[in-house]
């Protein structure tokens, strides 16, 4: 992949729209997150495109170069994409009350005069200051002496970005230079191991969903889905090797993907039976509760939802203290409004917005803020585990909108150790609980939680826990569609269902006999098709269902 330092350098104010959410009696805020004042990739994306469809269509060739280095609107990618340029690392707070407020008013094309009551103020960057926005723009390949050629013309006329220009504001220059790939270590991984877990450290903010609702704005999950990574692994190592693409991903024994959860090893999908309260107080679990056949609701508590992990520092510590040690992982979400772009001219196509929510690159900790981390599981052989190392090290670009300055990901570290104690131990806390609640003969029975979707029906999930000796006697659990495009053959795919993550399944064996061999059977083998891809992943009998367990 070759690298390129950017930068950006205004020459007046700036104001790049739709990123941040207005301020006080603000109309619109230009561009910043958690790390101060920035141009999204984008926003120069946008305006380097403009550029080079001015050339190319003034010397009437080059069309075939334009579309290599930018797309076209088929969707098919860019051989360059363009991250997020950074002015300085202040904190969002600080930068906002450094913004300059500018005010304008409207005008009536007709009579060329200001419109009455149309007033409105924007706050934009500081004018008069050294303000140099950097950043990097990645290429998938090496690029020819053609492509290199039209991408630096076009730097070197591109001279606005952003919105207000015929007011003054968006005038800069831009400076290309090739900036030298680090040299990326080797990864070593102990020997013989057969699972860990990536740490992906976030770069850019990720779109990582793509329904959008009927306001035409695409929602985002709050974690990778296995397939997700699975792809970006193999983007990444066919650049990288190609010939390894069989041996971690094809064969009859390839390397099967878990869903990344944000925040912490131990972090897992909220199960469904775990409720939160409305107003202060601990988390309540009910599995244990529904085992021992007690009908119980808590009125003041509701579905606890998203990610939830054990913690013992930061601002929830508070949290943690009232009893489970358990606490959702909160992420920073925001709206985008980004423009679709005319591939005639180059320019934003008028009136065709679009907006999509993405997750910010942070974790907030009380007043601080910590860099944005997901925690991978992988299982295969040491030599697959090896080259997803490999690829991880090199970076991965997950969820939708890549080219735009979405989805980097870059490797922090791996982890080799689960967190979790012994199923045995796992066991023998949920038996006892369970007979503390009232039941009887626990050791007979068990929990699953859905770590991925289950792609099977109730009546195939039901014959399976029999093949182990099971019956499902409770617990709590949610389906949704799922369909698809076949791109080879243009036609949706059928519309099948699955169980989503977070589904709970209680199962006692037939006989009465303990309920732990055949535990660690499902534990290992999973239900249902898809493993490669982090469905059907299951884990048994998981603290959560004791440590937030409503006390006898």
């Amino acid at each position: 992949m070759t690298r390129f330092a950017i930068t950006v350098k205004p020459h007046g104010s700036l104001f790049v729209g739709g990123y941040t959410h207005a301020q006080g009696d603000s109309d619109g805020d230009t561009a910043t997150d958690t790390r101060g004042l920035l141009v999204p990739g984008s926003a120069i994306k946008g305006a380097l495109r403009e550029s080079a469809t001015r050339l190319v269509n003034a010397v009437e060739r080059g069309e075939d170069l334009l579309i290599q280095l930018f797309g076209d609107e088929k969707d098919k990618p860019g051989v360059i994409r363009f991250g997020p340029l950074h002015a300085n690392e202040t904190s969002e707070e600080d930068t906002s009350r450094h913004l300059t407020s500018r005010h304008h008013v409207s005008l009536e094309r007709a009579t060329r005069q200001a419109s009455p009551g149309r007033l409105f103020q924007n706050r934009v960057t500081p004018a008069g200051h050294d303000l140099p926005f950097r950043g990097e723009i990645h290429a998938t390949r090496l690029l020819s002496d053609e492509e290199l050629g039209l991408l630096q013309s076009a730097v070197a006329i591109t001279d606005q970005i952003g919105g207000g220009r015929g007011r003054g504001l968006g005038y800069i220059s831009v400076e290309l230079a090739v900036d030298p790939a680090p040299v990326t270590a080797e990864p070593v991984l102990p020997a013989g191991i057969s699972t860990m877990t990536l740490v992906l450290e976030a770069q850019e903010p990720l779109q990582l969903g793509a329904v959008k609702d009927p306001t035409n704005v695409s929602s985002t999950k709050g974690y990778i889905d296995g397939s997700a990574v699975r792809g970006a692994v193999a983007a990444t190592l066919a650049n990288l090797d190609r010939s390894q693409l069989e041996t971690v991903l094809g064969g009859t024994s390839p390397a099967t993907f878990g869903d990344a959860h944000p925040g912490h090893l131990s972090a897992i999908p909220a199960p469904m039976t775990l409720r939160e309260p409305k107003g202060s107080g601990r988390l309540i679990d009910e599995a244990a509760d529904l085992c021992a056949g007690a009908t119980a609701r808590h009125f003041d508590y509701r579905p606890a939802k998203g990610t939830f992990a054990q913690t013992v520092d930061h601002d929830n510590q508070e949290a943690a203290d009232e009893g489970s040690g358990w606490v959702a992982v909160s992420l920073q979400q925001r709206i985008v409004t980004r423009t679709a772009r005319d591939h005639k001219v180059g320019r934003a196509a008028d009136g065709l917005l679009f907006s999509l929510e993405v997750i910010d690159p942070v974790l907030r900790c009380g007043t601080a803020t910590e860099a944005l981390r997901f925690y991978a599981p992988i299982t295969g052989t040491a030599e697959q585990l090896h080259w997803i190392a490999r690829a991880a090290a090199e970076g991965l670009l997950v969820g939708g909108t890549r080219s735009r300055g979405f989805g980097r990901l870059t490797l922090d570290g791996f982890e080799h150790d689960s967190g979790l104690p012994r199923l045995e131990q796992r066991h023998q806390r949920w038996v006892s609980t369970v007979e503390a609640h009232g039941g009887s003969n626990g050791i007979a029975t068990g929990v699953l939680l859905a770590l991925g979707p289950i792609a099977v029906d109730q009546a195939r999930l039901e014959a399976t826990l029999a093949d182990r000796g099971f019956e499902l006697v409770g617990g709590v659990s949610r389906r949704r569609p799922h369909g698809g495009w076949n791109s080879k053959v243009h036609l949706p795919r059928g519309v099948s269902s699955q169980f989503q993550p977070g589904s709970t399944f209680i199962v006692r064996t037939h006989d009465g006999s303990s309920a732990l061999s055949s535990l660690r059977e499902l534990e290992s083998n999973g239900i249902g098709p898809g493993r490669p891809d982090g469905w059907g992943r299951i884990i048994a009998c998981h603290p959560i269902y004791v440590d937030c367990c409503k006390e006898n």
